[in-house]
């Protein structure tokens, strides 16, 4: 199963139905590309259009959006290369999507269909679909001494959901993981404001992920989204997404929101951040998972089973995901395209998982890579691996900034033209050439210490000579 992915990302800027909305790849191993999004009807007709689909109707709905984004055009060229060199790499391509028009954002884009494969792409480990939220600066993973902490909140007042079998499919999922000593799951006894504040604020350490099961909803009049809580007499209480934000946007540790609640994800055509998801995102939350409408008691059990029991087996956040939706799709109907994942970590990665006392202190510096006897030059296959390694772990912008200020030197002098595979290439060529490879592979390690395909390639490469 595909481990490990190369980015497409996608930028939807500002537009209307009548000029169309102007579409630029900004990071792709096949370089950067722009084009023009037209749709056949305005983008809250085609969210509305999404209602009720059946099988066969929601593959042609998903062809028209794959054809609208992705189809004949220089834009599409860029995917279907850059799906090739991914391929060649034996990678994944994780298609990133950065929605600056609030109006676009309503669309269900996790329905795109590509007919080429017979699949949906957000149902194929070789396309996961997220949706990219703007950060003031790149989020780094927070190194975390196991067990990972888990606080989960399942509350309903109304009595319409199975409570029990809801957290009994988490607990189920994770029960390996909590008997390993490295995760730790707790329920909140309570269902109001006030315990998730608690415990949030506690003297028992931080929580890395908040599960959230209940009942979501998004107000049209308002243009806000907001969960159902319990009230102090235990009777039902709305707390709207900006008062939901104020609560767990405080607290650096927690990295994942899951919103297991219909309608968590929702907008409006006017605000991206108008949603309980949305709004998380606004206030900094790394990663947030939420539904964008309503979902099927038994699928949204079967999503969250799924997606904490790879998450368990150690898959990275869009694996776990599309493990959890192939699981939702299962059943009848389109559940599985309710997720939708909201991304300000820029390569997916949340946590770095320590194995060992020494790796516990998050300042700890990471290790140097010094250069092993007669490793001037690279083998074929450490080339390739290397190669491999810095594409996973780096952007074109940031194998840039990396050169700069690691090794002294312009990117854009050793290799100026080219996708970014090429241009890595000949960046590790340049490296060989001028005596300068232990300098690229420390600096690279000392950069991205948590990427496991870069740091797997250094121990290999220290053991040789």
């Amino acid at each position: 199963m595909i481990t490990d992915y190369l980015d497409f990302e996608v930028e939807l800027g500002p537009g209307d139905a009548v000029a169309g909305w102007p579409v630029s790849v900004v990071q792709s191993p096949a370089g950067n590309e722009r084009g023009m999004l037209r749709l056949s009807a305005a983008p809250d007709q085609l969210a509305l259009a999404a209602q009720g689909l059946d099988g066969a109707g929601a593959r042609r709905y998903g062809q028209e959006l794959f054809d609208a984004l992705l189809g004949h055009s220089p834009v599409g060229s860029s995917y279907t290369e850059s799906l090739g060199v991914a391929n060649a790499l034996g990678k994944g391509l994780r298609v990133r999507l950065r929605i600056v028009d609030p109006a676009l954002a309503v669309i269900p884009w996790e329905l795109i269909y590509e007919q080429r494969f017979g699949e949906f792409m957000a149902l194929s480990h070789e396309t996961p679909l997220l949706r990219m939220a703007e950060a003031a600066q790149p989020m780094q993973p927070l190194a975390v001494t196991p067990p990972l902490r888990i606080l989960g909140l399942a509350v309903d007042p109304t009595g319409e959901i199975d409570l029990a079998a809801e957290q009994a499919a988490v607990e189920n999922a994770l029960a390996g993981l909590v008997q390993r000593g490295q995760a730790e799951l707790v329920w909140l006894a309570g269902g109001t404001w006030r315990d998730i504040q608690r415990a949030l604020r506690g003297s028992n350490g931080a929580w890395h992920v908040f599960h959230f099961v209940g009942h979501g909803f998004f107000d049209q009049t308002t243009g806000e989204g907001a969960v159902l809580l319990a009230g102090e007499e235990g009777s039902p209480e709305l707390l709207d997404a900006s008062r939901l934000g104020r609560l767990l946007a405080a607290h650096a540790a927690l990295r994942l929101v899951v919103l297991s609640a219909c309608h968590s994800a929702a907008t409006t055509a006017s605000d991206l951040y108008a949603g309980a998801a949305g709004t998380l995102v606004r206030r900094g939350v790394p990663a947030v998972i939420a539904m964008q409408f309503a979902v099927a008691a038994g699928a949204a059990r079967e999503w969250s089973r799924t997606f904490y029991e790879a998450l368990a087996d150690g898959m990275a956040l869009e694996g776990a995901l599309t493990e959890a939706r192939i699981a939702a799709s299962m059943g009848s109907g389109l559940d599985w395209a309710a997720p939708v994942a909201y991304l300000r970590a820029p390569d997916g990665v949340l946590f770095n998982m320590a194995t060992a006392p020494a790796q516990t202190s998050p300042a700890a510096t990471p290790p140097s890579a010094p250069a092993p006897a007669g490793s001037a030059k690279l083998t074929g296959q450490q080339f390739g691996a290397f190669h491999r390694a810095l594409l996973n772990a780096f952007s074109l912008d940031e194998l840039r900034m990396m050169v700069r200020i690691e090794l002294g030197e312009n990117l854009d002098t050793i290799a100026s033209t080219g996708s970014l595979s090429a241009i890595t290439e000949a960046l590790i060529s340049w490296a060989e050439r001028t005596g300068r490879l232990a300098a690229l592979v420390q600096g690279a390690s000392k950069t991205r210490p948590g990427n496991r395909e870069l740091q797997a390639f250094i121990a290999s490469w220290q053991n040789t000579g």
